[in-house]
């Protein structure tokens, strides 16, 4: 019996409310506030927060809500972006490695097996180093480490759909493998698929966030969730807002996200088993 008070579509409605609570009051504080996340000398320095700043001013005079708005803005477009190709480039590698087999698909894993042999923060590291830091190699690079992931996940999910007799009858009519893939396995593993976006979408914020704070990430002025607490670190006893503010805000996005995941997964493991209370 589940523990939790709320059924998978009330916590998936509570999850996405709260996503859009969060994009549109950062849509509001950016499209029609009175200051620019870069405009230095906004207000006194360290000001504390007030009717024209409601979080304060930064150390720079900077409005502080707004450069956390724009965070938000940023950490949520790098985990949906990253999610959406890391799932469209993947996705369809591991249908098709499941269903076509043989040497391609034990090809495919040999690459993954080496590819998970190497630490992701530690690949991450490498190819930023190669590539150079900024918001765009940050998303290209963590792309690059969520396809073998999703690879693997989605292989694994269509080798059981493989055993389905829906796509036995079309292997016996000869379907072509390609068909197999695209049009009886894809549609009938998106709620898998959809699960696991939620779940990339979720660690591609915190790793973001994490790049960031190392540097290697967002660059400033530009505020990034992480840039903003490597940014303030220095004021945690003396203005400790500073760090709060967002370190909060991206603890709420993840949860909300990982609450959707979540609760997909406890509904698709309900319509597998609806006995299950």
């Amino acid at each position: 019996m589940s523990t939790s008070r709320f059924s998978p579509s009330q916590r998936i409605r509570i999850g996405f409310f709260v996503l859009a609570l969060l994009f549109i009051a950062t849509g509001l504080v950016l499209l029609m506030g009175s200051y620019s996340y870069d405009d230095i000398g906004a207000g006194e320095r360290l000001a504390t927060p007030s009717s024209s700043h409601l979080f304060g001013v930064d150390s720079y005079g900077r409005d502080y809500l707004t450069r956390v708005s724009l965070g938000v803005v940023i950490s949520l477009g790098v985990g949906v972006t990253v999610s959406l190709l890391s799932i469209a480039i993947g996705a369809p590698i591991g249908v098709y490695s499941a269903i076509r087999g043989g040497w391609l698909d034990m090809s495919i894993g040999r690459i993954l097996e080496v590819l998970f042999a190497f630490p992701q923060i530690l690949l991450a590291l490498v190819l930023i180093t190669i590539l150079g830091s900024g918001i765009q190699t940050a998303m290209v690079v963590l792309v690059i480490i969520y396809i073998p992931i999703v690879v693997r996940y989605v292989r694994n999910v269509a080798l059981v759909e493989a055993q389905q007799d829906y796509l036995l009858s079309a292997q016996m009519y000869g379907s072509p493998k390609f068909r197999q893939c695209f049009v009886h396995v894809l549609p009938n593993i998106q709620g898998s698929i959809l699960v696991l976006a939620s779940s990339i979408a979720a660690f591609a914020m915190i790793a973001e966030a994490t790049l960031s704070y190392l540097g290697l990430g967002v660059r400033p002025p530009l505020p990034s969730l992480g840039i903003l607490l490597t940014e303030n670190q220095g004021f945690l006893s003396t203005e400790p807002r500073l760090i709060f503010f967002p370190a909060a805000v991206l603890v709420l996005l993840v949860i909300s996200v990982n609450q959707i995941g979540d609760a997909l997964v406890d509904k698709l493991d309900l319509k597998r088993n609806p006995v299950r209370a």
